[in-house]
């Protein structure tokens, strides 16, 4: 098998002897950084030994949901060789109640991480995430994270403690691959990896200077990215002839000159500590905006070594365009302050240049092979245009009851246990195709989502079936097995969510509330804690129906400019035919769909969080359904709803 470069998996003298060198510093805890010797202070930093870090699971309390980068290594056709890595979400805010502004685009640090580790093997792979990982103590931003609060330094350390976990972990494997021995790719060398990616991404956003609190100084200064773009940075890195300007012209667009702008602006510390923990306002302005330069351009020197060879002859020059832009933003800054004024410009969400995934799910293992952690984060494709919609049942409902059932399974076990979670998703998707409609666009990506949902089982069956000991061709080892089981659970989600009636067709898909619920629920599963008020506010609370009226309005009106086109008709009846319905669209506001919606959201709940529908006295019968959907959408609504606690 051949190697990204060209090297042969046992014939890669180059990675050889890095390796043996990278070994003898593990193994006295010593690095080598301009010259200097850093010993990793691991005091006080103990972790779990498996890869997930304790710090960022799931919280319990009803603080909310527990926003987290996902790193997903693709399906391939060889073990251990990563065809490529979906990299979904963010890593959990360092600031309360906000993401931050990154300094450095996100996509900037992603996208290259992507390309580096797209079609390298897994010792490859761990050879370039502990490079990385080692070199973030070269990042500028590492000098002041002893000037940051505790808690933002004991994340650090933390996160540093747990790469290195990981490295002593793949390290001792990787050495005795490359000297002819064992052990084969694994499923939990794939787990390994995507861990270390996640990790790192983690590290990195902890680096002082690259995420500032906007937000802190005034709410319309913050944003959630603008649209950019470090395509150009991967092309040229990959050897592709791109013109420079347009090189120089990505590097500038990349930085964020408002953002450091508004670090250049401050002069109490206090403020200062919220803003960018670690910098001091003693430090001029400038200073300050040449540190965060210099680190943007240290992020580009790291993720895109060969683009950066073009591009740095040409350093002095885009320093001087970048002090320039941070000036004009900081005029521009003291408007917005002054007189309220929204910022002009682009803002939006990430561009989804990277690898093009807006789900991603990875699995972390025991030590025995039983699933540890199952971490999703993103939305699978929207059924219609312009929205994401909003879900009738709560999107962390169908994500929590998901980890449920896989976690504690072995992948033989979670494999079984997929397939028959995916045949409940289909029978669902039956029964709600006779009670709500769907239009033309809608039904395509249904298509295409029964056809890799099909895909996705043939292999689960495969894994099932090797497990209890039968013959099958196209034998799955355990590296691609995890990886197989992984995109499994995108394809049910896919499905769930493009199920008629599943999301709606309406533009507020304000969730607010969802997390004070899920809240509830998990701590009630966990400690047998919460009211039976409570937690049947929450059961309820997380089904919404308050647009249903307006999503039958909109796809009723999309359905009738579709039936004016013969073929489109056509290919629609065709569908149903497909799914054995009965050829034509269900009714709409058909009866019984508030009912069904109401029985399979129970469904959902109960198995997410178990016990908890008994608990709240929840029973559909004749005599309650109405009641209980009246009840639920005055929870969706936050209105509230009286009960008594008998």
């Amino acid at each position: 098998m051949q190697l990204k470069g060209g090297s042969m998996v046992n014939d890669a003298p180059e990675l050889e002897r890095e390796a043996d060198l990278m070994g003898e510093k593990a193994a006295t805890g010593t690095f080598l950084h301009d010259g200097r010797a850093h010993q990793l202070r691991r005091q006080g930093y103990a972790i779990d030994a498996g890869p997930r870090m304790l710090a960022q699971r799931v919280k319990v309390a009803g603080a909310g949901i527990v926003q987290r980068v996902t790193a997903q290594i693709l399906e391939g056709t060889e073990e251990g060789v990563i065809d490529g890595i979906a990299i979904v979400g963010r890593p959990p805010h360092i600031f309360g109640g906000t993401m931050g502004d990154h300094s450095s685009a996100f996509v900037t640090t992603v996208a290259g991480l992507q390309a580096q580790l797209k079609e390298t093997n897994i010792d490859q792979a761990a050879v370039i995430l502990y490079r990385l990982s080692q070199n973030l103590d070269n990042v500028p931003g590492v000098l002041l994270i002893d000037s940051a609060p505790q808690a933002h330094r004991d994340r650090w350390h933390a996160a540093r403690a747990e790469m290195e976990t990981i490295w002593g972990f793949l390290m001792p494997r990787m050495m005795s691959r490359l000297h002819g021995g064992g052990p084969a790719y694994d499923q939990h060398d794939a787990a390994h990896i995507q861990r270390f990616a996640e990790a790192f991404l983690e590290a990195r956003e902890l680096v002082p200077l690259s995420t500032i609190n906007t937000k802190a100084i005034n709410a319309p200064l913050a944003g959630k990215g603008k649209g950019e773009s470090a395509r150009a940075l991967v092309h040229a890195n990959a050897g592709q002839a791109i013109p420079l300007d347009t090189l120089v012209n990505t590097v500038v667009g990349l930085f964020d000159a408002r953002s450091a702008a508004v670090v250049c602006s401050i002069t109490d510390q206090a403020m200062m500590d919220k803003v960018a923990p670690g910098m001091r306002v003693a430090v001029s302005a400038e200073q300050r905006a040449l540190a965060m330069i210099k680190q943007h351009l240290w992020t580009i020197d790291m993720m895109y070594p060969s683009a950066a060879e073009q591009v740095r002859p040409g350093y002095d020059g885009i320093i001087t365009t970048l002090l320039q832009n941070v000036t004009q933003k900081m005029d521009e800054n003291a408007e917005v302050q002054r007189d309220g004024v929204k910022v002009p410009g682009k803002r939006g969400g990430n561009n989804g240049e990277s690898g093009q995934r807006y789900l991603a799910s990875s699995i972390s293992l025991h030590d025995d092979g039983r699933i540890r952690d199952v971490s999703i984060e993103g939305r699978t494709t929207s059924p219609f245009s312009g929205t994401m919609g909003a879900h009738t049942t709560a999107w962390t409902v169908l994500i929590d009851r998901m980890r449920n059932q896989l976690e504690s399974s072995p992948l033989a076990e979670a494999a079984q246990s997929l397939l028959e979670i995916s045949e409940q998703a289909q029978e669902h998707l039956y029964a709600a195709s006779e009670k709500f409609q769907a239009d033309t666009k809608q039904l395509v990506k249904l298509s295409s989502a029964l056809s890799a949902l099909g895909a996705a089982e043939k292999k689960l069956k495969r894994i099932v079936a090797m497990n209890a000991g039968k013959q099958v061709d196209r034998p799955i080892g355990p590296f691609q097995q995890l990886l197989t089981i992984q995109e499994a659970i995108n394809c049910v989600l896919d499905l769930q969510n493009l199920t008629p009636g599943a999301t709606l067709y309406v533009g507020n898909t304000n969730g607010a509330r969802e997390g004070h619920y899920r809240g509830i629920l998990l701590k009630h599963v966990k400690d047998g804690v919460g009211t039976k008020v409570e937690v049947r506010a929450a059961v309820l609370g997380l089904m919404d129906l308050k647009g249903l009226d307006q999503h039958r309005a909109t796809i009723g009106q999309s359905i009738r400019a579709e039936m004016k086109d013969p073929q489109r008709q056509e290919a629609e009846s065709g569908y149903y035919q497909d799914l054995l319905m009965l050829g034509t669209r269900p009714t709409p506001g058909a009866a019984g769909a508030e009912l069904q919606l109401l029985e399979h959201h129970l469904e959902m709940v109960e198995e997410a969080y178990p016990g908890a529908v008994a608990y709240a006295g929840i029973d559909i019968n004749d005599d309650t359904a109405v009641n209980l959907i009246i009840e639920a959408a005055a929870y969706a609504a936050d209105e509230g709803f009286e009960l008594d606690e008998d």
